[in-house]
């Protein structure tokens, strides 16, 4: 029989059982006469530069990649090779905003402007006061200190006209974030997103340009300025409305699509209000996939919508770094630029960009892990003879052999001792992983794989013989 391994089922601690997502296994769904889907290792990371530190956002801008790494915003070449720009301070998350002729920075409570001709400056107004997020729409630079929503001089962007403000003011719940789709300004708070539209109309006695939509406001907030990206032509975010446990959403007009799921939103809930301060999603889009990543301080869950919409169910998995694969992600910030995934390290100073050809990240190995789904026997028992993992395997560049790890368990919480098969040395395309004689449970089951390598393989299949017992 064939046992799925998109996702597999183990129990908590408590009397319940859990999704089990795959950690560094990324979901694709190809129906071809072997499965309907497969696992592949993700991409790994090769380094082409140092930064100044740990990564904290990145964009590009007329062809070429900025970084704002450690205390410095930075140029990055193609070949890694960095120019630094400016000081900007700080440690959390950046911002950026794109005009015609600057690029925007938000970073430690302040506004920075860069462009080739005038260099890097600091925005000095008074009225601006603290800059806790910014966009750019319709010639106007557009941040926010967490309570009013201020507008840029059409002429000058470093001036903040002292009554060129608005406000937010379906619930006092402050402003966490601000951004800019189709046209239309979103005011996101802790409970509450506002939809505003520029009226075109502006005067001495009230500059600023910009209007509530009532009829468009979503009555769910988010947890931090980061928790909010764009995402299908629309944007996604992590929050919650009055009284609410945190979710992941899909924005919609007026409305929230959740698309997380229990488990997820487990791991949400179970974080401090400081700790989800710190969220920060991200997506990617192309080859294919389609995918949203939510960067939590501990763990990274990744949502494939590309595979959602082929199976019709909410398909996430997980990524980590670490010969487990459960240390924090360490690629974060994916800017596409010189025709690649580029991506800074959270937690050391290299630059590198994303590689299909190795499975390291930035030269260290990240170990992967999958579950696959529970084995029921209806209380009779069953001998297990054998397990076999069908796959791509062989396509190494160098000499390893990797290896993968198989144990069981009957309780969802004890595993037995590992038992190892060999993936296939480089050139051997027709391996075929096995594990025999792998005893007998009497009620239900579950088989978790694991490996550490930097050599790329795929699963596509488990397949397992089994016969059931009488008693």
């Amino acid at each position: 029989m064939q046992l799925p391994i998109l996702s597999g089922i183990y129990s908590r601690k408590g009397p319940d059982f859990d999704r089990s997502y795959p950690i560094n296994l990324v979901p694709y769904v190809n129906d071809t006469q072997i499965s309907k889907g497969y696992l592949r290792t993700a991409p790994g990371v090769t380094s082409n530069g140092t930064g100044q530190g740990a990564d904290r956002g990145g964009i590009e801008w007329n062809g070429v990649l900025y970084r704002v790494s450690g205390t410095k915003l930075i140029q990055v070449a193609s070949d890694g090779t960095t120019i630094i720009l400016g000081t900007v301070g700080g440690t959390t998350q950046c911002t950026f905003a794109i005009s015609f002729d600057r690029l925007g920075i938000q970073s430690n409570g302040n506004l920075y402007y860069y462009d080739p001709t005038n260099g890097f400056v600091q925005v000095t107004d008074a009225n601006l006061g603290t800059c806790v997020d910014v966009c750019w729409q319709d010639g106007y630079f557009i941040p926010t200190d967490g309570t009013v929503i201020r507008v840029s001089d059409l002429n000058d962007p470093t001036v903040f006209p002292a009554l060129a403000y608005g406000s937010a003011e379906a619930d006092p719940d402050g402003i966490r974030g601000i951004l800019s789709i189709r046209g239309e300004l979103y005011a996101l708070g802790s409970e509450t997103i506002e939809v505003f539209y520029n009226t075109g109309v502006v005067t001495d006695a009230a500059p600023f340009p910009f209007a509530r939509m009532r009829g468009a406001q979503i009555d769910k907030g988010i947890v931090g300025t980061g928790a909010k990206c764009l995402f299908l032509d629309t944007f996604a975010f992590c929050g919650a409305g009055k009284n609410e446990r945190p979710r992941v959403y899909v924005a919609g007009q007026g409305s929230a699509l959740p698309i997380s799921d229990t488990t997820v939103e487990r791991a949400l809930s179970s974080l401090t209000d400081d700790e989800l301060a710190t969220i920060v999603l991200e997506s990617r889009t192309g080859e294919g996939v389609v995918e949203l990543l939510v960067h939590l301080p501990c763990t990274t869950f990744v949502y494939s919508h590309s595979a959602s919409q082929a199976l019709q169910t909410p398909v996430w998995y997980r990524l980590g770094s670490g010969a487990l694969g459960k240390d924090q992600y360490r690629p974060r910030n994916f800017v596409l630029c010189y025709d690649r995934w580029n991506c800074g390290d959270c937690t050391g100073t290299a630059l590198g960009y994303l590689d299909n050809t190795t499975a390291a990240q930035f030269g260290d190995v990240a170990g992967w892990r999958f579950d696959a789904e529970l084995v029921y026997s209806e209380g009779k028992g069953a001998i297990c003879h054998e397990l076999e993992l069908v796959g791509q395997f062989g396509r190494s560049t160098t000499t390893e052999t990797p290896l993968a790890f198989m144990s069981w368990t009957d309780d969802g919480l004890t595993f037995s001792q590992e038992r190892t098969a060999k993936l296939g040395s480089r050139g051997q395309t027709t391996a075929r992983p096995a594990w025999r004689r792998n005893g007998m449970f009497r009620n239900w089951r579950s088989y978790r794989f694991r490996g550490a390598s930097a050599v790329p393989v795929s699963f596509h299949r488990l397949e397992a013989q089994f016969e059931a017992l009488n008693g």
